[in-house]
């Protein structure tokens, strides 16, 4: 029907002229395309499966569809001409107003989120999408609102959001400092040990919060710290470009009134072709002093095997070393003394005696020297280190053959024993357990280390296994590795079946 147009009933059986006719008949023919038209809309919206009514400014609901009646399992007749109020829950009616209050013809169409009391009682969230109708006046005539359920996705966000509370709960409990970055360094979160720390340290910049660049903050250092600060860098890149997908290191961060060390480990991860870096920083102060205090520990008591050895030492030559030599003296005037059918008699014996005597003066010489080689302290390690090779040799036939970077200084008395002990355990497990035929000692001063290495060509063994070493060589290794970390040292062990062993330690230089 066109604007305006004027419509007149025309009683049947009245004669009307060709122009009053011809008006007629197309205002039928659009009132019959205006109803045509009105079906297919009501069975487009019957078909919908979403929830979809009409109410009035007095909220007065006007129109419902099947679907929406199913929802709330009612006839048509008892929701329209009642208010859409009883399906929502009381409490949130207040905020539903204030939402549809802000439907206007420069804002017609409002979307609210609201639960709804359905058809078996239980409460559901539904999404309604609302839109206003206006007269020329800028009136509210109607609203229609298109509905779905989306109580899933609401229990589903429900599950999302609890997951998050509990991982950022679960990460805020932790003590280790953690933040997570994006593909260009960006923090984008981090936990409450992090927050505390830069809150604790004001003079670390604000690049360290959230939105703040992460690798210009790890760039920062002055003097040994630049050198940490510029390795970690090198690390953290490349766990962001892929290269690797860990990278840890240990390092300093003193303060004014105290020393802190901190292991920082970045680790990268993968979802749906988007990647993140973790990064944490977990205070291991108390781990390096416990460690510093067992090293102090470790070699106060190598100092205290090292003096009982050298009081042992001393006490068989003072002591027993005379004693034996009187004893030799005496048992030789006796046999001058005899008269010649006495030492006819007792002359084996006093044969026997005296090759006896030697021999455990010959036996205490050789406990002396294992306890405390007069070589080390007169000579220093390369010597000694040759005077063990050369003992090995005699006693087993076990060939070592000694390389040193000559001229080797002379180091502190207890590095030059530490380092001994360790060659001596070594050698003793290649020709006790390795069944090893030649072994190499090499020693030498580089870049402030010494460096013992000692390699042989026994049967070898694979570390991560059991079967070997046995236990006492599994302590003699304990041993040499709390000789060398006493130190601040390093001890490696490096084997596989059949490509013997090879021991490096590595102290450092200090004369």
């Amino acid at each position: 029907m066109h604007p305006g147009a004027e419509v007149r009933v025309v009683p049947e059986g009245v004669e009307v002229s060709p122009p009053e006719e011809d008006t007629v008949a197309a205002l039928r023919r659009e009132l019959a395309e205006l109803r045509q038209s009105e079906q297919r809309y009501r069975l487009l919206v019957e078909q919908q499966t979403e929830l979809i009514s009409r109410f009035a400014a007095d909220d007065t609901i006007t129109f419902v569809n099947d679907a929406f009646c199913r929802y709330f399992n009612k006839r048509r007749e008892e929701l329209v001409g009642q208010t859409w109020h009883p399906a929502a829950l009381p409490e949130d009616l207040p905020f539903i107003r204030e939402r549809l209050r802000i439907l206007s013809p420069a804002c017609p169409v409002v979307t609210i989120e609201i639960r709804n009391i359905s058809a078996t009682g239980e409460v559901r969230w539904v999404q309604f999408v609302n839109r206003g109708f206006f007269d020329g006046e800028e009136r509210l005539l109607e609203v229609q609102g298109v509905g779905r359920d989306i109580t899933e996705r609401k229990q589903a966000e429900l599950r999302i959001r609890l997951a998050e509370q509990f991982a950022r709960t679960t990460i805020d409990s932790l003590t280790a400092a953690i933040c997570v970055l994006e593909e260009d360094g960006t923090i984008i979160t981090v936990n409450e040990a992090w927050r505390g720390f830069f809150r604790e340290n004001p003079f670390v910049p604000n690049d360290g919060f959230v939105g703040g660049n992460y690798l210009t903050l790890s760039t920062l250092g002055h003097g040994v710290a630049a050198a940490e600060a510029a390795q970690f860098a090198a690390g953290l890149r490349g766990v962001m470009r892929g290269v690797r997908t860990t990278f840890r290191m240990e390092y300093a961060c003193h303060s004014p009134t105290e020393e802190r060390w901190f292991m920082v480990i970045a680790t990268r991860f993968t979802v749906e072709g988007l990647f993140r870096v973790v990064v944490t920083h977990e205070d291991i102060t108390a781990v390096k002093l416990a460690e510093d205090a067992l090293r102090r520990y470790s070699r106060r008591l190598v100092e205290a095997e090292e003096e009982a050895r050298k009081k042992l030492a001393m006490v068989l030559h003072d002591e027993i070393g005379p004693e034996l030599t009187d004893l030799g003296i005496i048992l030789a005037l006796i046999r001058q003394n005899l008269p010649p059918e006495e030492l006819e008699k007792l002359g084996d014996r006093f044969e026997d005696s005296g090759v006896l005597i030697e021999n455990i003066t010959r036996t205490v010489r050789g406990v002396m020297a294992e306890l405390r080689p007069p070589v080390l302290d007169d000579y220093g390690l390369p010597a000694a280190l040759r005077w063990q090779a050369e003992l090995m040799g005699k006693r087993t036939g076990f060939r070592v053959e000694l390389r040193v970077d000559e001229p080797f200084p002379r180091l502190t008395p207890d590095r030059e024993t530490a380092l001994f002990r360790i060659s001596q355990e070594a050698l003793t497990n290649s020709v006790k357990h390795a069944a090893a035929r030649h072994a190499t000692i090499s020693l030498r001063c580089r870049n402030g280390l010494v460096q013992l290495v000692i390699t042989d060509d026994g049967r070898g063994f694979a570390p991560s296994t059991t079967s070997f070493p046995r236990k006492k060589s599994t302590m003699g290794l304990t041993l040499m590795r709390e000789r060398a970390e006493a130190f601040g040292g390093r001890f490696q062990l490096a084997s596989e079946p059949g490509e013997g062993v090879t021991v490096t330690v590595e102290l450092p230089l200090e004369r």
